[in-house]
């Protein structure tokens, strides 16, 4: 679903558009008692963040210059293991 977004109405506003619906959720969640809607807001947030992990991988490609983007994701992915 992200990435028919990101082409339709571009990379920034469904970056701004998934961090402003995730913030909501995050916002409804705290005072939430019902448990339905809380395992409904959850799977949105759930949702929402990998769409936003994606948006900004997809980003940064074209942000960035090579060396700098190559160092950076060289560097997160020899932390993570």
């Amino acid at each position: 679903i992200t990435f028919a977004v990101i082409d339709y109405i571009g990379r920034k506003k469904t970056i701004g558009f998934e961090s402003l619906a995730l913030g909501v959720c995050l916002v409804f969640i705290a005072p939430c008692t019902s448990g339905a809607f809380q395992s409904f807001l959850l799977f949105v947030m759930r949702g929402m963040a990998e769409g936003l992990f994606q948006a900004t991988y997809v980003y940064t490609g074209e942000a960035y210059p090579n060396s700098i983007r190559a160092l950076g994701i060289g560097w997160c992915a020899s932390f993570s293991r």
